[in-house]
């Protein structure tokens, strides 16, 4: 839990396996999609800290730092190193 969102990973017909933030109502629920398109990002583990989620995706690899507010990509790992950042609004 982050502040008053519970994430999780869940699987959508059609984005596949992505992160899902929820306040524990259907209208504060929502999906953040990581990897558009059916393939999903395969978000895990999700770790809380000092009031931010860390994540994982596995496709692409990427390493994510959420608040209840805003997704803001890390870095992503490529074979020939790490780039990039980036946000995405939740």
């Amino acid at each position: 839990m982050v502040d008053s969102l519970t994430f999780f990973s869940g699987v959508d017909a059609s984005l596949g396996r992505e992160l899902h933030g929820t306040d524990g109502t259907l209208a504060g629920t929502t999906i953040i999609d990581t990897n558009p398109g059916p393939a999903g990002g395969s978000p895990s583990p999700l770790t809380a800290l000092q009031g931010q989620l860390l994540l994982q995706t596995t496709t692409p690899r990427r390493l994510w730092t959420t608040n209840e507010v805003q997704l803001t990509e890390l870095f992503t790992l490529h074979h020939e190193g790490f780039h990039g950042r980036g946000s995405l609004g939740i």
